[in-house]
């Protein structure tokens, strides 16, 4: 716990002064991994939602400097006593800035919520399908930040996007009417590997398909006009 005796009245009761300091904590911190083969630690920083986020968060001074990239030069790595020290992971030229991965910039959302910016020259990133409920099924076809993308120089847009789609499509009784029966099919399609299957009921319900990802497209834009607002 906190000591409270050195602070004033006035710091612990300040609650703007508390979010600032947790800001400045959280913004400049680095999770840290568990032991790597070779006894060290690395820090790493992912997704919020990444089942793999573990350890302790650490303040390091100096290499909290260190900017993000998605193709990362160095990382930073713990010994067995706590120190802290910056590795090359690949050759660096003289006078190039030092880059490590704050998370992946496909969900730009955890770059934006956690550190504050957004990485813009990444070509890909989370196309924001936030279905009401996300099933089991929905997982299997590849409902993850990482893997529902779309390309923001082309407007391409993944499989696992389109699988998601058709899915949510088949689900909705007023449209297929068929009590889930295709929805059903098309699962145990992806589950067994049945390509075949699974492009013949996408060419089936490709307008309906293309009209859902045109209203999500839509309702986006929606949502970025009022915030620019």
């Amino acid at each position: 716990n906190l000591p409270h005796e050195w602070l004033s009245d006035e710091t612990r009761g300040n609650a703007d002064l508390w979010k600032w300091a947790y800001q400045i904590v959280l913004t400049r911190a680095v999770t840290s991994s568990s032991p790597s083969t070779d006894g060290d630690e690395r820090d790493v920083d992912v997704d919020d939602d990444d089942e793999n986020e573990h350890g302790d968060l650490r303040l390091l001074p100096l290499a909290d400097m260190i900017n993000h990239s998605h193709e990362p030069n160095v990382e930073i790595l713990h010994d067995e006593y706590g120190n802290a020290y910056v590795q090359a992971i690949r050759d660096i030229p003289a006078n190039t800035p030092l880059c490590r991965s704050y998370g992946n910039p496909a969900n730009p959302s955890y770059l934006l919520a956690r550190y504050g910016f957004l990485e813009e020259d990444h070509p890909w990133s989370f196309c924001k399908l936030l279905p009401g409920h996300v099933t089991e099924e929905m997982v299997d076809l590849g409902y993850h930040p990482h893997r529902l993308l779309f390309d923001k120089t082309t407007g391409d847009v993944s499989e696992e996007v389109w699988d998601v789609l058709l899915y949510l499509v088949l689900g909705d009784e007023d449209t297929c009417g068929d009590g889930g029966a295709t929805q059903r099919q098309f699962h145990r399609a992806h589950l067994e590997g049945n390509h075949e299957v699974k492009a013949q009921i996408h060419r089936e319900w490709y307008v309906h398909t293309l009209a859902t990802l045109a209203e999500h497209v839509e309702e986006v834009l929606r949502e970025l006009e009022v915030l620019e607002e």
